[in-house]
């Protein structure tokens, strides 16, 4: 499997990578959530890696594991698409959904 590649901007990437950072703190208890959250984890350190230099648009590759962790995330926890996030992570679930699924 290919790798996922977007571009994204500036406030996409640091709201992202600042949700994630909230969502790593909760509390999980099954093995699938401790394995979505693992992955999870690995995209916020791409996002934060992205974050060192500030642009306003960023070129992200996620790994196959990382894109279906994120559409992951879509479709479970944000539910809300009006919003900045929701609406960001609905159109990056379908652009996942369209390369791998």
């Amino acid at each position: 499997m290919k790798h996922f590649k977007t571009r994204l901007k500036f406030d996409a990437v640091d709201t992202l990578h600042k949700f994630l950072e909230y969502m790593l703190t909760q509390e999980v208890t099954t093995d699938d959530d401790k394995l979505h959250f693992a992955v999870l984890s690995e995209v916020k350190k791409v996002l934060y890696l992205k974050l060192a230099k500030v642009q306003q648009d960023y070129m992200c590759n996620f790994t196959p594991a990382q894109a279906i962790a994120l559409r992951m995330l879509s479709t479970t926890y944000v539910t809300d698409l009006t919003t900045f996030l929701g609406n960001k992570l609905h159109q990056l679930s379908n652009q996942i959904n369209q390369q791998y699924l």
